[in-house]
């Protein structure tokens, strides 16, 4: 059950001698879904250029940006990838979180190594650019209908512990310019303020 939950209740199932019955076969072909997928695309396109997507700029000092930059610990790396989940697919460079997770401690000194040269360089391997969009059909939705499905993207993962690592930097960071009642858990506070 650690590993993978479906297998488990699959036998389960096999198990209990509850009927099993066969994914029904869609007459849709892979390019209708990925034709709708691009047309999907373009609509966003097309709302980013009417102005209605807004980009922030976040404030910084030179402080910040020190912070930013220097190189990531041992410490940065074992949390980030405690933060990982597992059983996830693996996007182009065929790499689990599993795998990462079972490397040895040169393998990981050298994986971080190469973290902190894409730190250093603001640069990143140009695998981790590509992703695997796949297309899952939507809960309760008919297999015929193109617009049935939904894109994922499956990530490098090794892409997504070098963002969880950002993330864990520049949280902080964000946190301290934002104000204060922005995001207020007590909401008796705000009884109290109009009293």
């Amino acid at each position: 059950m650690t590993q993978n939950s479906k297998k488990a209740w699959s036998t389960i199932r096999k198990l209990n001698g509850d009927k099993i019955t066969p994914p029904s076969v869609s007459d849709i072909t892979p390019n209708q879904v990925g034709s709708q997928l691009v047309a999907n695309g373009r609509r966003a396109e097309t709302r980013r250029a009417k102005g209605e997507h807004h980009s922030t700029v976040i404030p910084g000092n030179q402080q910040n940006m020190s912070i930013l930059t220097k190189p990531f610990t041992s410490e940065e790396f074992e949390a980030g990838l405690n933060t990982m989940k597992l059983g996830k697919a693996a996007g182009p460079d065929d790499i689990l979180t599993e795998m990462i997770t079972h490397l040895g401690p040169v393998a990981k000194q050298w994986s971080l190594n190469m973290y902190n040269t894409c730190l250093l360089t603001q640069r990143i391997p140009s695998i981790w650019r590509k992703a695997i969009i796949t297309a899952l059909l939507k809960p309760g939705k008919d297999p015929n209908l193109s617009k049935s499905y939904r894109p994922i993207s499956l990530l490098c993962t090794t892409y997504k512990l070098f963002e969880r690592l950002l993330l864990s930097r520049l949280s902080p960071q964000i946190d301290a310019e934002l104000i204060k009642d922005q995001a207020d858990s007590d909401p008796g506070s705000h009884a109290q303020a109009n009293c």
